[in-house]
């Protein structure tokens, strides 16, 4: 037991000592994003609804978390590089993200498949410690399992969030 204490430690210690120097190279922030979904389904199965985002993000990339409760429930995370236009206090950007999403339909099963989004936004510097923000981001998605129309389902829609970020 002593043995498993002090590799925790050690190993801790080894990523505290790497951490401190890189801290002044990497911007490393941790944010989330509220907003509201608004697909554009080809049958009423789907209304806008509540958009929830959790991300950790080292400038350009980032990894994020999407909840979209329209009358379907999906869960995705989404791995992103962002393009900045300017390194100003207000930093206009463009997004490419993708990955796999999972369907949750009301009345029918779970489905899975992939999501892939391109983003526009407006990261605006508050301090050194805060920033905030808007995006407007166009998204698709492919999905197989139990749907509302059989085994295979794609949908397309937008999300407008607003943003709030903690930079370290």
């Amino acid at each position: 037991m002593k043995a498993v204490r002090f590799y925790l430690f050690s190993f801790l210690l080894f990523v505290l000592a790497a951490w401190i120097p890189l801290r002044n190279v990497f911007a490393l922030a941790v944010g989330g994003n509220v907003g509201m979904d608004l697909p554009f389904s080809h049958s009423s199965n789907y209304d806008p609804g509540i958009a929830a985002e959790g991300y950790y993000r080292i400038d350009p990339y980032e990894i994020r978390f999407h909840y979209g409760g329209t009358q379907a429930d999906t869960y995705s995370v989404l791995a992103g590089i962002k393009h900045f236009f300017s390194a100003d206090i207000a930093r206009p950007f463009v997004e490419a993200a993708i990955g796999p999403v999972v369907v949750n339909s009301p009345n029918q099963g779970l489905a899975y498949g992939a999501k892939s989004e391109v983003t526009l936004g407006l990261d605006i510097g508050i301090n050194r410690y805060f920033s905030t923000g808007a995006v407007v981001r166009y998204f698709g998605m492919a999905y197989f399992g139990d749907t509302h129309s059989g085994k295979f389902e794609a949908n397309h829609g937008f999300s407008l969030l607003g943003t709030l970020l903690v930079w370290f």
